[in-house]
């Protein structure tokens, strides 16, 4: 994680992205869900098996090995209405496969909130603040929240906030892509 999360007290136990989210990857992550080309998904599909098989031989995968369940962080009904797919629900369908796990959708979004981009880290967090809602009882629960990128960790930190109080003991994210903060 990066300093700024490190010093935050957050409600994710640990956190795994695969790649930076810059270049041609961010490229294609945008167009696949602003710009309605659901037909990238095999390419991105591609990267996050890459990225789960790397980690996994290097070792990295082992505390998600021991979830329960796999959630994708979800979308407003009125935004998937408007893309016609959710990308996170595509990935946590992709990643359950691969860690041999139940997929589940436990966490609903009930307010529609408006796009996370060009919000300061405060803003994104109030944002997103009882964007959520726990459907089912989590209790004594491992989960694997997935999501497609992680910026500033406001949606996952209050959707793992939801999963904690549902019961979750323990909350890992893994993102095929991270946004790198620079310095200075």
């Amino acid at each position: 994680m990066c300093g700024r999360c490190i010093t935050r007290e957050l409600s994710i136990d640990f956190a795994l992205s695969f790649y930076p989210y810059e270049g041609v990857l961010r490229d294609v992550v945008l167009a696949l869900k602003l710009r309605g080309r659901p037909a990238l998904w095999g390419e991105v599909r591609r990267l996050l098996v890459e990225g789960l098989s790397l980690r996994r031989s290097q070792g990295v995968i082992e505390p998600f090995q021991e979830a329960n369940l796999v959630v994708p962080v979800p979308l407003h009904w009125r935004r998937v209405w408007e893309r016609g797919f959710n990308q996170s629900h595509w990935m946590a369908k992709e990643v359950a496969r691969f860690l041999n796990m139940p997929f589940g959708h436990v966490l609903r979004r009930r307010r529609h909130a408006p796009r996370q981009a060009g919000f300061s880290l405060e803003e994104r967090s109030d944002n997103v603040r009882g964007a959520f809602e726990a459907t089912g009882d989590l209790k004594g629960k491992r989960i694997v929240l997935v999501d497609d990128v992680a910026t500033s960790l406001a949606t996952a930190d209050e959707a793992a906030k939801v999963l904690r109080g549902a019961g979750a003991t323990w909350i890992g994210l893994i993102t095929l892509a991270r946004t790198l903060r620079r310095e200075g």
